[in-house]
């Protein structure tokens, strides 16, 4: 009889040659990783060698057991330690699943009582034992994987061992109990902090409940003449968390009345769709996703989201999760988006930086180093995209050491549905009393559970390792498909949304809304294993769910199509007319409370902000000897070098939508915007984009602000869109929103998002605030440290352009044609890539012209609907010299440059600036010159520059103003730009 599969590569794979380069070949002379999985019954001998077969390929890899295995690993090497890798009890195992369910269907077992832990054993030659747990810290991360190290000789001889993991000797008590919460401040304060005390006198984990929510929630509950139960309270920490109600936004602050949101988000968008006469904005604000017109018959939707201290926990499960839960916001778009594009944008600290940190001062909770975070957030992005078919072409990566503690993860994704399904407008849903409630996809388990509440609060060592979660892209896919292709079309359901943060309590609560009331029976809900109580079971956060609203006559019908797919499916309750919320378990109602309080009854808060000093303007020269070697020295800079070695990850061909890619030209240069052409029946195409200049907010918040709409926009404008096609998002990540001066610059910064989206007609249509970016925690020296991260806006654009022959890329296309500058370029280096790189030159941050931008970016589309136009780039990072050089890159094509009469600002600019300035609005173009006077035509003289032409040499020659000259060879520039991070 066989407990276990266990499967070695013959051939060196690359991870293997990753780790053994990055500890030193003289440390780690050889090293071989193993795949295992472990089953809970016993296989005898022929389905042992039928289920080897199914698991391995015999090409490549060598399945070893107890009576060979000594005789197979010594053929690869002299080991002399042996380290598992495997998950932690509850942790989602998707390989494991994923080869159980693959077992299962061709052997016949039962898939409920049959399972596989899968994990991996790393073969190590070496003679360190430091060494070996240097890599368990690399490759494992103590909040949800376990780690097995032993010698080579007792690994032998242990064997035979099936080291069971398991889930079923969690608590299996059911408890409901009573909350007292008339106590004192500092005992609310405890419990809002961190959490109800379980049987045992151990706090569950934050609740992330202040002391005036607490004594609202008491005074709720006495006039109904008793106590709060524990899942009643859960209920409303989740409901009225900051990730959820995102109270900051809708507070009163200072003098205006209706809070940042409604003011400045909302009333932008107002004020923009009373002046349009069409129909471009579809769906706003209160739906998964924003939904704008593509044309006549569908409408695209947009969501990014954040999954930032998840990432900090766990980069891979905190990416994945942000990825596929992004995902499901596009499928509960009214009756269901198909997702068709994903973006990214990560802000990480340096790679190669070593910071030590540590969430608890006797420094057992430390922190995941840089380079572990970085590889986990692209793989997670990685996974959830590849396995859910859907193309992740368009993203941006962003380096800073203020994200040391916190990264950021955004996610996004664009989805397409038709504008009417069976006569009636698609994005419009309401769940009817009456209507069951089901809940399908995965089952529920104790991931994700305080998710919502602890992204409310700064990361500390109370953050509770429950919060992490791990997705399964594949389940998702299998329900994605279902919904998309079979339900949605036959009108089915009356409502779905998606279950993320909050779980059945987030998703059951809003969709009841629709109808008045919901009543729920716990007992109902699947489980992935024994034990978890009911406010476990209504809180969680276990991925791959959706909740929908269908009538009793369609429920048989919609179960049996899901489960045809391998869907499970479960009718847990119904949505009723009465405005009450209640929660049944075991026939004993537990929750009850009633709608109104559930959503409205959180107290309001009055925020009051202070304008931060001024930082005084300076102006240092930084005298620049070599201008070539400064170039090259700033394109190899993080945040401006290629990011192939993510882009090349993610396969953004899957559905072959994809027009512009996120590599251009032959030179293979990342791109600021990709295109997709979503229906292969129309021309039409989707453009996205974004902007984000996290370092310039300490100097100006509001310049800052305008800066990343005006980039956002910009980059949509020189791939082919117009204006009126552009809609946006926003996503704030600040931090300290205690801290009166960033409340200031917070609102400073959504000031600019009103002017500017006002300015360019560019609704915003959805958008995600993240508070609390903050670490609290500890150094080496077990010092108190607190690290925020820089105040971060990310503005992500999307456009339709009409048809695809009107595209543009950055590529010149011919020798001869002569290059432009749109735009005038200023002094503006204030937080800029140079000042970063080659030192400060003055903090004077880009400012936009709203009224030049806006005519420049009208007259530009007109100049290409007129095809005058080759190629064309945005630029941003780096400057004008960066743009030539990304030019040259992506065309391997030369460039002769003079830049002796550039349109500036004004009269004091020298060659840095002029070279490396991030003046915003600027575009760098081609244009035939048989074209060269009608192009001239749309612009104004002192908005437009002619500074050169296309060249046969391979070399780009700059000649400055004061006719200093240099030259650099294409080769030096595309080795600058690919310059490795040392992430692989």
């Amino acid at each position: 009889m066989h407990s276990q599969i266990q499967i070695l590569n013959k051939f060196k794979t690359g991870r293997e040659k990753n780790l053994q380069s990055f500890f030193g070949e003289k440390l780690i002379k050889n090293i071989k990783i193993c795949d295992i999985y472990r089953f809970n019954h016993d296989l005898n001998n022929d389905d042992y060698l039928f289920a080897s077969e199914l698991l391995s390929n015999p090409i490549s890899q060598q399945v070893f057991s107890k009576e060979n295995i000594k005789k197979i690993v010594n053929r690869y090497g002299n080991f002399s330690w042996i380290l598992e890798i495997g998950y932690l009890p509850g942790v989602t195992d998707n390989l494991g699943n994923t080869a159980a369910e693959i077992i299962c269907e061709k052997l016949n077992f039962d898939h409920n009582n049959f399972k596989i832990n899968s994990s991996q054993l790393f073969l190590l030659s070496t003679s360190s034992k430091s060494v070996v747990n240097d890599i368990a810290r690399e490759c494992s991360n103590s909040l949800i994987n376990r780690v097995d190290l032993k010698s080579f000789k007792q690994f032998v001889k242990d064997e035979t061992k099936m080291l069971k993991q398991s889930v079923d000797n969690l608590e299996n008590e059911y408890i409901t109990k009573s909350v007292n919460l008339n106590l004192s401040d500092l005992k609310l304060k405890k419990i809002g902090k961190e959490g109800i005390k379980n049987e045992k006198g151990i706090r569950r984990g934050t609740l992330g409940l202040d002391i005036q929510s607490l004594k609202t929630i008491k005074r709720y509950f006495n006039r109904k003449g008793r106590s709060p139960r524990d899942i009643e309270i859960e209920t409303l920490a989740q409901t009225w968390s900051e990730h959820c109600k995102h109270k900051i936004f809708s507070s009163e602050i200072d003098n205006i009345k209706k809070g940042l949101f409604d003011t400045y988000i909302k009333g932008a968008t107002r004020k923009i769709i009373n002046k349009r006469k069409d129909n471009f904005c579809i769906s706003l604000f209160s739906d998964n996703a924003g939904g704008i017109s593509f044309n006549k018959n569908w409408v695209v939707c947009h969501k990014v989201e954040t999954h930032n201290t998840p990432s900090a926990l766990d980069p891979f499960g905190g990416s994945l999760t942000g990825i596929t839960g992004v995902n499901r916001d596009c499928i509960g778009f009214g009756k269901g988006a198909k997702p068709i594009a994903n973006t990214y944008g990560f802000c990480f600290s340096y790679p190669n930086k070593k910071h030590v940190l540590y969430r608890s001062k006797n420094k057992k909770d430390k922190l995941l180093s840089s380079r572990f975070i970085i590889n986990g957030v692209i793989n997670g992005v990685k996974v959830g995209g590849n396995c859910s078919g859907v193309p992740t072409p368009q993203g941006f990566v962003y380096f800073d050491d203020k994200y040391s503690a916190k990264p950021l993860v955004f996610c996004g994704t664009v989805g397409i549905i038709p504008k009417k399904i069976k006569g009636k407008f698609s994005h419009i849903k309401k769940a009817r009393p009456g209507d069951e409630i089901l809940m399908i996809g995965g089952r529920v388990g104790k991931d994700g559970i305080h998710g919502a509440t602890f992204s409310s609060e700064e990361l500390d060592a109370r953050s509770p390792i429950t919060a992490v979660q791990i997705g399964d892209p594949i389940t998702q896919k299998k329900f994605s498909d279902a919904i998309i292709k079979e339900l949605r079309d036959k009108n089915l359901y009356n409502s779905i949304t998606d279950n993320g943060a909050g779980g059945l309590s987030s998703s059951v609560g809003e969709m009841a809304k629709e109808s008045g009331g919901f009543i729920v029976d716990l007992d109902l809900v699947p489980l992935k294993y024994k034990g978890l109580q009911p406010w476990e079971i209504w809180i969680s956060e276990s991925q791959e769910r959706m909740t929908m609203a269908v009538s009793t006559k369609n429920k048989k019908k919609v179960i049996r199509l899901l489960n045809k797919r391998g869907v499970e499916v479960s009718a847990i309750g119904k949505f009723v007319k009465k405005r009450k919320a209640i929660v049944r378990y075991r026939k004993k109602e537990i929750l009850n409370m009633d709608m109104s309080f559930l959503h409205e009854g959180y107290p309001r808060k009055l925020l009051k902000s202070k304008k931060p000093p001024h930082i005084k303007t300076k102006s240092t020269y930084i005298k620049i000897k070599n201008y070539k070697n400064a170039l090259l020295k700033l394109l190899a800079s993080p945040n401006i070098t290629s990011k192939e070695f993510i882009s090349s990850q993610y396969d953004h061909e899957v559905q072959g939508t994809s027009i512009i890619k996120p590599l251009q030209g032959v030179g293979k240069v990342f791109s600021d915007s990709t295109v997709i052409k979503p229906l292969f029946n129309s021309n039409k195409c989707v453009a996205v984009s974004q902007g984000i200049y996290p370092n310039y907010t300490s100097f100006d918040a509001y310049n800052m602000a305008a800066s990343c709409i005006d980039t956002a926009v910009r980059n949509l404008v020189v791939t082919g869109c117009k204006l009126s096609s552009i809609a946006l998002l926003d996503n704030f990540c600040w931090c300290s929103p205690e801290n009166p001066e960033k409340l200031y610059q917070l609102k400073m910064a959504l000031k600019a998002c009103y002017d500017l989206s006002i300015n360019f007609g560019t609704p915003f249509i959805s958008g995600k605030d993240s508070m609390y970016n903050d670490f609290n925690g500890y150094d080496k020296k077990s010092k108190k440290i607190k690290i925020s991260i820089p105040p971060t806006l990310l503005i992500s654009s999307i456009g339709i352009i009409k048809s695809y022959h009107n595209l543009l890329s950055i590529v010149p296309q011919t020798e001869g044609d002569y290059l432009y500058v749109i735009g005038k370029t200023g002094d503006e280096m204030g937080g800029s890539e140079f000042t970063k790189v080659l030192g400060d030159e003055n903090n004077i941050v880009p400012q936009v012209n709203n009224k030049n931008a806006r005519n420049n970016y009208d007259n530009f589309s007109k100049a290409n609907n007129d095809k005058l136009i080759n190629s064309a780039i945005s630029i941003g990072l780096g400057g004008l010299a960066i743009s030539l050089a990304k030019m040259a890159i992506a065309s391997q094509k030369g460039l002769k440059v003079n830049l002796k009469n550039i349109n500036t600002i004004n009269n004091k600019l020298n060659n840095n600036h002029i070279l490396f300035s991030e003046s915003q609005s600027r575009i760098l173009v081609s244009v035939k010159p048989s074209n060269k006077r009608k192009f001239e035509s749309y612009f104004k003289k002192n908005q437009l520059s002619f500074i050169g032409e296309i060249i046969k040499s391979k070399i780009v020659v700059c000649t400055m103003p004061n006719k200093y000259e240099f030259e650099v060879d294409i080769n030096s520039l595309n080795d600058q730009y690919k310059q490795d991070l040392f992430i692989q």
